[in-house]
């Protein structure tokens, strides 16, 4: 790691863990973008499309979907009307509450979802240099490393 990003050559194990994160977080960004752009969705559309699978038949409000994103600091309405106008989801008033909107996958949605299943293997290709063990540790320390942040949250 310290040929590829020199300024953590002197630095702590926890700075270096933080750099090699933020790195590897960065590639693995980039090899999405690369992977979704011929499909003309964007990554944040995409988990935007994964959640509201999850949530099928019933959809969610914006407010939800926001709540469920990967990335909070994105804006799920204006992404929802995104996907909208690429007919991928469909906008109602929300059964509970006259003042949101509810938010479904159309079956085009669900159609381009089967699509991009059929390209996601490559992402996987990036941790190649890992076998099924060591990714179950990784995702556990990951996760064990930002469990107390997402609880404050």
């Amino acid at each position: 790691m310290e040929q590829v990003i020199p300024q953590i050559k002197n630095s702590t194990e926890w700075q270096k863990l933080w750099v090699n994160v933020f790195h590897t977080s960065e590639q693995l960004k980039n090899k999405i973008k690369d992977l979704l752009e011929p499909y003309d969705i964007t990554y944040q559309q995409f988990n935007i499309l994964q959640i509201l699978q999850q949530a099928h038949p019933e959809g969610l409000s914006t407010k939800d979907i926001s709540e469920r994103m990967i990335n909070r600091m994105t804006d799920s309405s204006r992404m929802v009307n995104r996907l909208k106008e690429k007919q991928l989801v469909k906008k109602c008033t929300h059964p509970e509450d006259a003042r949101q909107v509810c938010v479904t996958i159309s079956e085009s949605g669900l159609k381009k979802l089967d699509e991009l299943d059929a390209a996601l293997p490559g992402i996987d290709d990036m941790f190649c240099g890992l076998d099924v063990e060591e990714a179950e540790v990784l995702n556990e320390l990951l996760s064990k490393a930002c469990k107390d942040e997402e609880q404050d949250a």
